[in-house]
């Protein structure tokens, strides 16, 4: 088949969680099928993952994505959520339509909320939404979060994202969801079947982390911080979480690794506290680690740090809001709620190490079994079929 593929962020280099589940699922369904791939570039300097892209793809559409403040956004955000707004463009739409005749597509398959506004049902092939979260969810709970008056505008702005999706969940042909939980979510507005294609990680890749002599245990942080749930999670794990911690171990370090650090982030450094935002390899960061921690308040989906740092072995403590995408236990993964829970948690792990080692050791048999690309790209595969079948 010719699969078109449309993603909001070139999917490569895969240095944030909606690119590589791209990345790895464009990968996988190429063994068998031709692709063709539109996608956006905000910078120049993001056309570098070209030539990987090549790879596996036939044809490659690079579209520039408007900045925040263009007036054009406010004009189409009049009948689009803003953060949809953001990528709509009649030419694009055109432009889709045109090379889905031209190249004979069989099939589209449109990767996220924010490419749901191509979903045109003049378009006479199947199309899949890809729905890497219920991104109206997201920011309700960080609606929930917020205080007056941006309580209120966040507020209003979500039920308008919250009745975007459910017309593209049922608009579509098929929907794909990353847990159960999100697929039962969309089942109950569309009445039809939504097939769950879990996000996965490279085992291979991260079997060759290399782990380092610690001279003091230290507790890992990973995120993209562009995204406001990593930013949420940050605040609540150093205002509230790592006191507690601090009170308890004496030479604990934290490590928060990710791109794009706030001012506030930055401003957080401390003597037990590493920001680290340049790390070319991120199994460098997971090597320099002996527990990783996830407190996410604000999430959707399966996190893909959790199953990175499953797959190098190391402990892992996150909220069971992170969780839920994943077919696990306390045995393999714990959980906490509150800052005194995670706290307590910590102090466990570094305290007990036979412990920690059973803890990491499940979590990496955990991923191994369930969650390879090589077997989900599979699932992937059979869900075009039924598609096309329709």
């Amino acid at each position: 088949m010719r699969i078109l593929w449309f993603t909001y962020r070139l999917p490569y280099p895969a240095d944030s969680g909606g690119k590589v589940r791209a990345y790895n699922l464009i990968k996988q369904v190429a063994k068998e099928h031709e692709i063709i791939l539109f996608s956006f570039v905000r910078e120049k300097k993001e056309l570098v993952g070209l030539d990987e892209l090549r790879k596996y793809c036939s044809h490659i559409f690079t579209f520039q994505r408007r900045t925040l403040f263009n007036p054009l956004n406010f004009f189409y955000a009049t009948f689009l959520p803003f953060p949809a707004a953001l990528y709509y463009s009649p030419p694009i739409k055109n432009k889709l339509s045109y090379t889905t005749k031209e190249l004979n597509i069989d099939l589209i398959h449109l990767e996220s909320f924010y490419t749901g506004v191509y979903l045109q049902n003049s378009i006479r092939v199947p199309i899949i939404m890809g729905n890497e979260n219920l991104e109206y969810q997201i920011y309700q709970r960080r609606a929930d979060l917020t205080k007056p008056p941006a309580k209120t505008i966040l507020h209003l702005d979500t039920i308008r994202m919250k009745k975007f999706e459910e017309d593209l969940w049922r608009r579509a042909r098929i929907n794909l969801a990353v847990s159960e939980s999100d697929a039962k979510v969309i089942e109950e507005v569309t009445k039809k079947p939504c097939y769950v294609i879990p996000n996965g990680v490279d085992i291979d890749f991260f079997a060759k982390t290399k782990k380092e002599k610690l001279k003091s245990p230290t507790v890992l942080f990973v995120g993209d911080f562009n995204y406001i749930q990593n930013q949420d999670a940050v605040r609540f794990l150093v205002k509230e979480i790592w006191p507690l911690v601090s009170k308890k171990i004496s030479n604990i370090k934290l490590l928060l690794v990710g791109r794009n650090p706030t001012r506030e982030i930055l401003n957080s450094k401390t003597p037990s506290i590493e920001i680290l935002p340049n790390v070319e390899d991120i199994r460098t960061a997971y090597g320099a680690a002996s527990i990783f921690i996830a407190p996410l308040r604000v999430a959707g989906g399966t996190q893909l740090k959790i199953l990175e740092a499953a797959a190098t072995g190391l402990p892992i403590i996150t909220s069971p809001l992170a969780k839920k995408g994943l077919k696990t236990t306390q045995e393999e993964i714990l959980t906490a709620d509150t800052a005194s829970d995670f706290a307590s948690k910590i102090t466990l792990l570094v305290k007990n190490r036979n412990f920690s080692d059973k803890i990491g050791k499940a979590a990496l048999g955990l991923v191994r079994d369930s969650y390879s690309w090589v077997e989900i790209g599979k699932k992937l595969e059979d869900v075009y079929k039924a598609a096309t079948k329709n």
